[in-house]
């Protein structure tokens, strides 16, 4: 299935909720319904920007080094999380080409579905938890 529309949105939602922070990494973070190098840097810039939220203290870089990685292992997205960081995970899911039944900002039935089959298709620990490693995965 072609997920542009969910693309999209999912663009449309960094520019409009990160977008000075994605335009200091990448520039202008375009809206052209492709999960590509740019999206996936402006997503890890928003993921950066909710760890730090949630007292983290990461360099906002777009990149899912080390630290990114382990404080995203300390602020897990697992089934019921709703809010930002749910929608970042559902928009790197789409761009990845699994359906989360619909970018809701909600972990529910179908994006715990969509976590558990892209971590078992990609080699990772099938849990339903968006940790370091499947982040890392997701914006490779």
């Amino acid at each position: 299935k072609n997920f542009t529309a969910e693309i999209k949105q999912f663009q449309t939602f960094l520019n409009n909720n990160y977008g000075n922070s994605i335009a200091k990494i990448t520039g202008k973070l375009e809206v052209d319904g492709k999960c590509g190098a740019i999206t996936k840097k402006a997503a890890v810039v928003a993921m950066q920007n909710e760890l730090n939220r949630l007292g983290e203290r990461l360099a906002i870089d777009g990149g899912p080094g080390v630290l990114t990685r382990a404080a995203m292992s300390r602020h897990m997205v697992k089934r019921s999380v709703k809010g930002n960081m749910a929608y970042i995970v559902q928009g790197l899911l789409y761009g990845a080409g699994y359906d989360c039944n619909g970018f809701d900002g909600s972990v529910g039935a179908g994006c715990d579905a969509a976590i558990r089959t892209y971590q078992a298709e990609h080699g990772l620990e099938v849990d339903g938890k968006v940790g370091g490693e499947t982040l890392y995965s997701l914006t490779r």
